[in-house]
């Protein structure tokens, strides 16, 4: 059915598709990932400290 070929993209990651949901390096990003969505592999959603606020991007 068409819930397996879902499934089955999903594992994997289809690059057009993927890229729509992921975040490019240097995105802001939830931590854990969330509302922003996850980051493009190999990057992740890290703290980034910029002045006095701690941001989080994707690196």
């Amino acid at each position: 059915g068409s819930s397996s070929l879902l499934n089955e993209q999903t594992l994997l990651g289809s690059g057009d598709e993927y890229d729509d949901e992921c975040q490019p390096y240097g995105s802001l990003c939830d931590w854990p990932a969330g509302s922003r969505g996850p980051c493009c592999p190999p990057y992740l959603c890290r703290p980034l400290t910029i002045q006095k606020t701690a941001y989080l991007v994707c690196a």
